[in-house]
């Protein structure tokens, strides 16, 4: 072989080693480049990507106070959810969700907190409007997301509206699952829904109502609520339902045969679709009672009770009553297994029982009571009957 040749194949041989380790060298920087970007994806690396500088994509808005169970954050241009535990930072256009039994508590940048209960997806959208560049847009996805403000108002952007708590206020946003509405109640103090731009204030006079659509400025106040319309954007809600309680009435007293009563709870006037029973005024913690209609049954044990039906937003004013503990009856007379002359009069009488306010006195020709031959409500410990036809008969006394 002569010298050319094997020059050439030797320059030959150089060049592709050379474009061997420059594409061996392109492919490692390529994978490192990756690398970098996934980190800075899940926030373990900041990177001043100009695109994102410019939409302030990790602009902070809070950190997590406190979560319970399960809390996953997805960034904006992440497709993957990551876990977040307490003191982590929340940015702008970030994606929380909670899972079941799950909560969190946020706290906005010292104006206020946000509290997640379980099964909620939320985003902290931007406000692209140049006037309200320092609102937080928050799009529900799903769950309940409560907003409370402490010592300073805190406002916030829904749709094409501002909301702003007032001092010592809380509001609900809440959207059931696969659902396109979402709705908005006071919960304590007031809030303050103003337009967003002022061409809309303009054309809006306060407190109108067009095609069941809400036109502001208003103010809510304790109760009060609002409906989230994709197509109609926002319009008031009725937030009260009209009851006549029948059992128990308001304030009763019900004396329990056993330590787990079985209490039919019912009523006339407007249907609910659950009963809220708490031991406590405030409902703080409740037990929801599904109802298709008017009436529902509750095992309980004694004591106080308060009471409400809610359809959605809409709720009734709460009731009260107290189931108190069984109790013996002493019954006086007639003796048992006593003899009463026929057609003559016949007192019953027992003992009273401290705090009752009536008695309900049942008579039977039967020990199992399958049937009444007189069912009557009395407010003393004592009752007369009339004449009554010779035989055997039951008596029994119930507070």
């Amino acid at each position: 072989m002569s010298e050319n040749v094997k020059e050439g194949l030797a320059r030959l041989h150089r060049r592709e080693n050379w474009r061997d380790f420059f594409l061996l060298s392109l492919a490692v920087i390529l994978l490192g480049l990756e690398v970098v970007y996934l980190l800075h994806q899940i926030k373990v690396i900041q990177l001043p990507l100009p695109w994102e500088v410019k939409a302030n994509i990790w602009k902070d808005i809070g950190h997590v106070v406190e979560k319970r169970n399960v809390l996953k954050s997805r960034g904006e241009a992440s497709l993957t959810w990551y876990p977040l535990g307490n003191n982590d930072v929340i940015h702008l256009r970030d994606s929380l969700l909670t899972g079941p039994d799950s909560t969190a508590r946020l706290e906005l940048q010292g104006k206020g907190e946000i509290l997640l209960e379980s099964n909620t997806l939320v985003r902290f959208g931007e406000n692209n409007h140049a006037t309200n560049n320092q609102l937080l847009n928050l799009e529900l996805g799903q769950g309940v997301v409560r907003v409370r403000a402490r010592k300073v108002a805190v406002p916030f952007k829904l749709r094409n509206h501002r909301l702003i708590l007032s001092p010592d206020s809380e509001l609900v946003l809440s959207k059931p699952p696969m659902a396109e509405q979402s709705q908005v109640q006071v919960k304590s103090g007031e809030v303050k829904v103003i337009p967003d731009t002022e061409e809309e204030a303009k054309n809006s006079p306060p407190s109108a109502v067009k095609k069941d659509a809400l036109v502001v400025p208003l103010t809510l106040k304790v109760g009060e609520a609002l409906q989230v319309q994709p197509q109609r954007g926002i319009a008031r809600i009725e937030t009260s339902l009209n009851i006549e309680p029948k059992y128990p009435v308001d304030h009763a007293r019900i004396f329990a045969k056993n330590n787990l009563e079985s209490i039919s709870i019912y009523w006339s006037g407007e249907e609910a679709k659950e009963v809220e029973l708490s031991r406590e005024p405030e409902f703080l913690d409740s037990r929801k009672l599904r109802t298709s209609g008017r009436s529902v049954q509750a095992e309980l044990v004694p004591g106080r009770y308060y009471w409400r039906v809610r359809r959605d937003v809409a709720m009734s004013a709460p009731r009260e009553f107290t189931l108190m503990p069984p109790v013996q009856y002493n019954l006086i007379s007639p003796a048992d297994k006593s003899f009463v002359k026929e057609g003559s009069t016949v007192e019953l009488r027992w003992d009273e029982v401290r705090g009752a306010s009536h008695y309900v006195i049942e008579i039977s020709r039967t020990e199992e009571f399958k049937e009444y031959l007189l069912q009557s409500d009395v407010t003393e410990n004592l009752s007369k009957l009339p004449a009554i036809k010779a035989g055997i008969y039951f008596w029994r006394v119930r507070a």
